[in-house]
């Protein structure tokens, strides 16, 4: 997408998706300086690519850390504060909050880790990922 000036405001690239009847997207982002509208433009036409090309599902991707709905444990209690109460993930909530416009569906997915205290250090490597 450019601004009137046809310098880039904002860009989605579409993935190849080999799940049947399902389409997905790897990155969406804009520059700072434009509404944030741009993004939901952005989403609103990648939907209707979709849908031209027969797509029945969006596959959105992930919105780490969210979805704890109680901690079982003191790791996954700590990930909830965390993600909760933490302005350094606060861009993970804000991710949630943009896909849960577009979302209906949300399906669990899992991190498998073998120490408790392992899970303590996925909120950091996961914003690290993230920044790069």
């Amino acid at each position: 997408m450019e601004d009137p000036e046809e310098r880039v405001a904002g860009f989605l690239n579409i993935v190849p998706d080999y799940a049947k009847d399902e389409g997905t997207y790897d990155l969406i982002r804009r520059v700072k300086d434009v509404p944030g509208g741009v993004l939901d433009v952005l989403m609103v036409t990648m939907i209707d690519y979709f849908r031209n090309e027969h797509k029945k599902y969006l596959n959105l991707g992930m919105a780490p850390l969210s979805g704890i709905e109680k901690g079982k444990n003191l790791p996954e209690k700590t990930i909830k504060f965390a993600y909760e109460n933490l302005k350094t993930f606060g861009h993970f909530k804000g991710l949630r909050f943009f896909k849960e416009k577009y979302a209906t569906i949300w399906k669990n997915k899992y991190l498998v880790y073998s120490n408790d205290y392992d899970l303590l250090a996925a909120p950091i490597a996961i914003s690290k990922v993230s920044k790069e």
